[in-house]
């Protein structure tokens, strides 16, 4: 059995509080990287996702590994679906990794385009 310097349970309290405190850090820097895409930029729309999805030449599996999601996420997404910001923000950062830039809505309408390489 393993040696505690304290009792069991108050050691599973101890690791469960500093557990948390690391998640609220993570869950608080993505907050903050969303926040920075709001204010500098935009969030993408459904036919952006699709737009840019086509263009990269990858499929719905494949952009949801890469952005760490299910693939259904990506096909609500697609179809029209709210999801969370953060999960908007983690497909639309593969995206941008994989070589789109998103285009603002001004005035005629929002796209996407491939970086120059």
């Amino acid at each position: 059995m393993a040696k505690f310097s304290c009792s069991p349970k108050r050691w599973f309290r101890r690791w469960l509080r500093d557990m948390k405190s690391k998640r609220g850090y993570f869950l608080e820097a993505i907050n903050r990287y969303v926040n920075a895409k709001r204010e500098h930029g935009f969030e993408m729309n459904a036919i952006q996702c699709k737009m840019a999805r086509v263009a990269t030449g990858l499929g719905i599996r494949e952009l949801a590994q890469l952005a760490q999601v299910a693939p259904n996420t990506i096909s609500r997404l697609e179809a029209g679906e709210e999801l969370k910001p953060r999960t908007i923000a983690a497909i639309q950062a593969a995206l941008e990794a994989a070589g789109v830039e998103f285009l603002p809505e001004n005035g005629g309408g929002a796209g996407v385009r491939l970086k120059k390489s």
